[in-house]
């Protein structure tokens, strides 16, 4: 049966909601059933959640604590709090990117902070916005950071370049030009309340920004210019875009959500398409009022199929809208609080075309010791530097998989299992010879037998040669380390003779006399020695 849910934070006032169970005055997060039957199905206490400060995960539940700083991670295999994270900064906003399974945090101070929730290390980066991170969202190929800030500006940033090793800094605060934007969209006048992006390629894919005073701009993500620009009714608060790119939806300060069809903004009365310095203004028919008031809308998200809306108020209300029909369906919960965060999950019962290679069952602290740069091998990175996940499943290549073109294309690289195929075909598809009776696929199937025996041997002895490499560089290592050992030793010997600080370091600097021959046979000895093709005894 296709189950479909949905999780909900609010903004917790000082005095919980009378008409709430007992059981579910100290909850913050909830998780609510939407289909088959709207039902609340567990909830999450001691978290109280503004506005765009909640992520979710496979496996996790994130929020960022009102008015503390501090980061509540809950388990939604174990139904539990987790673990309570303190951060140096302030958390004003928060996205989760499944792919590389890193949380990233938009701060008070104008920055971005990533936490590798696998292996604990934490990226940050340059506090380029003058003012907070207002929202985040990420490309659907999680390639692109978007960060939004009450400044008025949205900055593009590469996730990647974010992630590297390369540039690490020497403590939590200090930036790097790598951990720089990658461009800037500077067109709105006021702060950005609502940003999202929409849902194809990396170089034709857009954004929208909706800004305080009233506009919304959709704009081109490689480039930052901007396509079209949208005046609305009244100041928005939240955005989201349907799953095909076909229209935008947006909830206020009045309550109310407006639609805007990306497929019809050229229509008859419209700027043309190619007249893009013209604004649109929003139609009253493409306004939807709810029945009652129930104060500002906070959050809005669609459900899997695109059909219906849920959005949720300032009076704790989530609404379910009628997306065909744009009115109010029902009303769905009561939390009792101000509704801050909705996330559709995604839906279960549904066939998953790829598994995953491993998850995360439970998330490791930060560790700040990995910011430093003297932790760092040769490569940068950390010696320590763990991935703690649990293996899925088997790779593609080693499944049996009846279609070969299914198997080619999720497979990393070329599966086995096909390229035996290819080699019995040549053999079963071909002539005999003109005289000894020798067919031509036999011959060709067995000098390429031959060619991938000696590729194997090749292949061998670069693994070799990398290995001894690899151990001669640790000796050379342990050895500048035991000769740098003897110099301390030497001096603090001398400190412990009772001798002054100027005789100590007289004993030190001539066990760095003595030490010099070793140190420069170990910088002229080098790796770079020639590679020798194995010998061919055939």
């Amino acid at each position: 049966m296709l189950t479909e849910s949905f999780i909900a934070a609010v903004l917790a006032a000082n005095k919980p909601a009378q008409h709430l169970a007992t059981s579910l005055k100290d909850v913050g997060i909830f998780l609510h059933e939407l289909q088959p039957q709207p039902v609340l199905r567990h909830g999450y206490k001691k978290s109280s959640v503004q506005p765009r400060c909640m992520a979710v995960s496979r496996s996790h539940v994130f929020t960022a604590q009102s008015e503390k700083v501090v980061v509540n991670v809950y388990s939604r295999d174990k139904g539990n709090q987790e673990a309570t994270v303190p951060f140096p900064e302030k958390i004003t906003s928060l996205v989760y990117a499944d792919g590389p399974e890193v949380l990233v945090m938009g701060t008070e101070e104008g920055k971005l902070i990533l936490w590798e929730v696998g292996t604990g290390r934490i990226t940050t980066s340059s506090a380029s916005h003058l003012q907070a991170v207002s929202q985040l969202c990420l490309t659907p190929d999680d390639y692109h950071i978007l960060s939004a800030s009450t400044d008025s500006t949205v900055l593009v940033w590469s996730l990647s370049s974010l992630l590297s090793f390369q540039g690490a800094s020497e403590s939590y605060t200090e930036g790097s030009a790598m951990k720089t934007p990658v461009a800037t969209f500077s067109q709105h006048r006021d702060a950005i309340t609502a940003l999202d992006c929409g849902h194809s390629r990396p170089s034709t894919n857009f954004a929208v920004s909706a800004s305080r005073d009233g506009t919304c701009h959709i704009w081109h993500i490689e480039t930052c210019s901007i396509l079209r620009t949208v005046l609305l009714p009244s100041a928005p608060t939240c955005l989201t875009l349907d799953p095909a790119d076909r229209a935008i939806y947006l909830g206020d300060t009045s309550g109310k959500v407006t639609s805007v069809d990306l497929l019809s903004l050229g229509k008859t009365g419209m700027p043309k398409p190619s007249d893009t310095s013209l604004p649109v203004q929003v139609g009253e028919e493409d306004q939807w009022t709810p029945a009652s008031d129930p104060g500002s809308c906070h959050t809005i998200a669609l459900t899997y199929d695109a059909t219906a809306l849920l959005s949720g108020h300032e009076n704790g209300s989530i609404l379910k809208w009628d997306i065909a029909k744009r009115k109010v369906a029902n009303d769905l919960a009561k939390l009792g609080q101000p509704v801050t965060n909705l996330r559709m999950l995604e839906p279960e019962g549904l066939q998953k075309k790829h598994q995953r290679a491993f998850s995360v069952p439970e998330v490791v602290k930060p560790r700040l010791e990995f910011n430093a740069r003297l932790e760092h091998g040769t490569s940068g990175i950390p010696a320590n530097y763990k991935l703690h996940a649990v293996l899925t499943g088997a790779p593609m290549d080693q499944e049996v998989v009846d279609d070969p073109f299914s198997a080619a294309i999720t497979s990393n690289g070329w599966p086995a299992s096909l390229l035996d195929a290819a080699i019995r075909a040549i053999d079963d598809g071909a002539v005999a010879g003109p005289s000894n009776g020798i067919s031509v696929s036999a011959i060709r199937t067995e000098r390429l037998g031959e060619e991938v025996a000696e590729l194997k041997k090749t292949l061998a002895a670069y693994k070799k040669t990398e290995l001894e490499m690899m151990e001669r560089s640790l000796a050379r290592m342990k050895q500048r380390d035991d000769i740098d050992l003897q110099r301390r030793q030497a001096y603090h010997d001398a400190i412990k003779r009772g001798e002054d600080k100027k005789t100590a370091n007289a004993a030190m600097n001539a066990a760095m006399e003595a030490s010099k021959k070793e140190l420069k046979a170990l910088e002229v000895e080098s790796d770079a020695e020639p590679f020798e093709e194995p010998v061919d005894t055939s």
